[in-house]
């Protein structure tokens, strides 16, 4: 079953500080262990699903503009926890 939108940098395995040439070591490692000619066992919905979510968490962090895109709108989803001048 694949995730609606899977944030890409977890799916890659980078931290959201991730240089270029560290998004594309992750993607290259990621694509190595899901593509169907090197995955053992051979094909599965599963792995056909994790390799649609590397490409994809990939073809948006490698484009600068997407990718400050996407951290921008998530960075307005996330709520900071209360400080102690929110609850007074």
């Amino acid at each position: 079953m694949v995730r609606e939108n899977p944030d890409p940098y977890l799916v890659l395995g980078v931290s959201p500080t991730a240089t270029q040439p560290e998004i594309t070591h992750a993607y290259r490692d990621r694509l190595r262990a899901h593509h169907p000619d090197t995955r053992h066992p051979p094909a599965s919905k599963t792995a056909d699903d994790d390799l649609r979510q590397v490409v994809a968490a990939y073809a948006l962090l490698r484009d600068p503009a997407r990718r400050a895109d996407y951290d921008r709108a998530t960075a307005h989803t996330a709520t900071p926890p209360p400080t102690r001048a929110d609850t007074c």
